[in-house]
């Protein structure tokens, strides 16, 4: 028996259609008549037909649909396929049970619980990229789509939800820290008389303070290296509110051994974390090491 799927199978927040709708949009109006058409054939159970007409479309619905019909037709790897590229493209997916069949259902189950952890890592990765490059709104909507995926019941990663959430946080912070306020447009009220005037209470900008290394040891180059190499050694650290280095990335490199050397000692640094309006927030520090021949 065929069950046929209402929109309500999508599953997706309104928060994050906020965030994808413009991208979708354009392609979702061409791809709405095969889409349609296509629906109907699978209700008719011409699965075949239906996969014709969806072959040239990649909107997820219609890898819905793909693997609904490949599915039907007891394809399995190839409806698993169609979910790993759905779920990639709109990660927020829930299928309803009430709507689908029950062996979509724990496919597209088990396909998030195994794509998640990285499409969440993938997520947090682009927006670092736009907070550094100073697109703070950008930066916030992929920090919050992390935390959203975190929280869904198929991310099984303990160590990757903790790690992200903590990091997540703390850029959508210092993110709304750096962005410029919002100038609310409203009429000009009447002019009070000069015993009525009273001083504007001043606004105060958040006070955001930066991390202080306490314990940052530099292991000493390989003799080696130092006899072949110069130049210097740059790191960009990400520092927890508890003043721990949770990651290293090298920017400029002396060579590839000690900048793992160096990169795995990191571990042992300490900061005096950075705040914000004195509450510890995460943070990020550039660390340059001049290499000596």
């Amino acid at each position: 028996m065929n069950v046929p799927l209402s929109q309500r199978a999508l599953g997706i927040p309104v928060h994050v259609w906020c965030a994808v709708v413009v991208v979708l949009c354009a392609a979702t109006v061409s791809a709405q008549e095969p889409l349609t058409k296509a629906k109907a054939l699978y209700d008719a159970a011409a699965y075949e037909e239906a996969l014709t007409l969806l072959a040239p479309v990649h909107v997820p619905e219609a890898q819905q649909y793909k693997a609904l019909c490949l599915l039907a037709l007891g394809r399995t790897a190839d409806a698993s396929a169609a979910i790993e590229a759905l779920v990639n493209a709109s990660p927020t997916f829930v299928p309803s049970s009430e709507d689908a069949p029950p062996r979509f259902v724990e496919l597209v189950t088990k396909v998030r619980q195994k794509q998640l952890p990285a499409i969440a890592r993938r997520l947090f990765a682009e927006g670092r990229e736009r907070y550094t490059a100073k697109q703070n709104e950008e930066a916030v909507k992929r920090f919050s789509l992390v935390l959203t995926l975190l929280n869904d019941p198929s991310f099984a990663d303990a160590n990757t939800r903790q790690d992200l959430e903590t990091l997540a946080k703390g850029f959508i912070d210092l993110a709304n820290a750096a962005a410029p306020p919002v100038k609310a447009v409203v009429p000009a009220a009447p002019e009070p008389p000069p015993a009525q005037r009273a001083e504007a209470a001043p606004v105060v900008p958040a006070k955001v303070t930066q991390p202080v290394a306490l314990v940052q040891e530099v292991p000493p180059m390989p003799l080696d290296i130092a006899a072949r190499v110069g130049g210097k050694l740059v790191l960009l650290v990400l520092i927890d509110e508890m003043g721990r280095v949770t990651a290293a990335t090298v920017k400029e490199s002396v060579h590839p051994r000690y900048d793992r050397i160096v990169a795995q000692a990191t571990r042992d640094w300490r900061y005096t974390p950075a705040t914000r309006n004195g509450i510890p927030i995460p943070s990020e520090q550039v660390v340059t090491i001049q290499a000596k021949r």
